[in-house]
C-alpha cells in the first residue's frame, strides 16, 4: 500500500489506517481485535488509531493487549483529552505516559491534542510547547492537532511544526474542512481523515432511522444526529447515499469503497481511518487504497455533495 509522509517527522503511514475504536472497550475481545489488526497488516495498513477517551481509556488497553506479541507492531497514533476542560502541561505529560503504559510501548508514533482547550483554559502556545517536549524526550515521534481551526493550526505551526492534522470529511459531513486541509497541504502538514463513511450512513445499507437504530440505539444522543439525521436532513443524507450506490454499481465495487476513495482523492488528504473488528471488512477497507477514481466519476460524486444535509 502507498505510504505518505507525516510532515518532516520521518514517519510514513499507509493511505488507510485501522480505526481502533471498534477493537474493544470495557469488556474487550482481544482475540477479535488481534484478528482485525492481523488482517490490516496483511493488507498493507501499517497504523492503528486510538485515543485515551475511547471507551474511557479501555480502548488503548485492548489494543495494547492485542499487539503485545506481534513480531512487528503497527504504528500507533493516540490522542490526549483535556482534563477538566484544560490541557495543563503536567496533565499532558502524565496522559502521554499513561497511554504508553496501556499500549505497552515505549513511544507513540503520533500524538494529537484531541480537541481544543476551553476558551479560558491553558493558552494553546503553552500546550503546544508541552507537546514539543514529549518529542524532545523521545516519548512521541510526531505531533498533531485534531478538531482545531485553521487559525489555531497556523499559530502552532509558527512556533513548532505541526506534523499532521486529524479531522472529519465525507460526502455528507465535515465538508468545510476541505479548506482547512488545502491550507495544510500548502504548509506540508499531513491530513488524516476520520468518519469517511459519515458514521456508517455511507456504508451501503438503507439510510432510515429504523435501520440506523440497529447500530445506534440512542441515535438522537449522538453528535452527528443533528447534522445528518434530524428531520429534513436524513432524507438528504439518503439521497446522497442513493447516488453513491448508483456510482458504485457502475464501478462494480461496494459503495463504502467509493465513499472512502472520494476522500482519498482529495489532494490534501494523506490517509483515511476505517474502523472494523471484522477481518473481511478490514481487508475490504484496505483495498480502497488501490481504487482510483477517474475525473468523470469524481465529478459525478461532487454533484451529489450539494444534495446533502449540510445544504438543507
Amino acid at each position: 500500500m502507498e505510504l505518505r509522509p507525516l510532515g518532516a517527522s520521518g514517519i510514513r503511514v499507509a493511505r488507510i489506517g485501522l480505526g481502533g475504536y471498534e477493537l474493544g472497550g470495557l469488556a474487550p475481545d482481544v482475540p477479535s481485535a488481534r484478528a482485525a489488526i492481523d488482517a490490516a497488516l496483511e493488507s498493507g495498513t501499517n497504523w492503528v488509531d486510538t485515543a485515551e477517551g475511547y471507551h474511557d481509556t479501555a480502548n488503548e488497553t485492548a489494543i495494547g493487549d492485542a499487539i503485545r506479541d506481534l513480531p512487528e507492531r503497527p504504528l500507533i497514533s493516540s490522542k490526549a483529552n483535556p482534563e477538566d476542560g484544560t490541557f495543563r502541561r503536567e496533565r499532558l505529560h502524565a496522559a502521554c505516559r499513561a497511554s504508553l503504559q496501556r499500549l505497552v510501548v515505549d513511544h507513540l508514533d503520533v500524538y494529537f491534542l484531541h480537541w481544543p482547550d476551553e476558551p479560558d483554559g491553558v493558552p494553546l502556545e503553552e500546550t503546544w510547547g508541552a507537546m514539543g517536549e514529549l518529542v524532545d524526550e523521545g516519548l512521541v515521534r510526531a505531533i498533531g492537532l485534531s478538531n482545531f481551526t485553521v487559525d489555531e493550526i497556523a499559530a502552532c505551526h509558527a512556533s513548532r511544526p505541526v506534523d499532521v492534522v486529524q479531522d472529519g470529511l465525507s460526502l455528507i459531513d465535515h465538508l468545510g474542512n476541505r479548506e482547512t486541509f488545502a491550507w495544510c497541504a500548502e504548509n506540508d502538514i499531513a491530513v488524516m481523515v476520520y468518519e469517511p463513511l459519515a458514521s456508517g450512513l455511507l456504508g451501503g445499507g438503507p439510510v432510515t432511522a429504523e435501520q440506523l437504530r440497529r447500530t445506534w440505539v440512542d441515535l438522537e444522543e449522538w453528535s452527528f444526529y443533528d447534522r445528518l439525521c434530524a428531520p429534513g436532513k436524513l432524507e438528504r443524507s439518503a439521497a446522497v447515499a442513493g447516488g453513491l450506490a448508483r456510482v458504485a454499481a457502475r464501478l462494480q465495487v461496494p459503495p463504502a469503497q467509493v465513499a472512502v476513495a472520494w476522500v482519498l482523492a482529495q489532494h490534501a488528504v494523506s490517509s483515511a481511518i476505517c474502523g472494523s473488528r471484522n477481518p473481511a471488512h478490514v481487508r475490504e477497507n484496505s483495498a480502497v487504497a488501490e481504487l482510483r477514481l477517474d475525473s468523470e466519476t469524481i465529478a459525478e460524486l461532487e454533484a451529489l455533495v450539494p444534495l446533502g444535509p449540510a445544504f438543507a
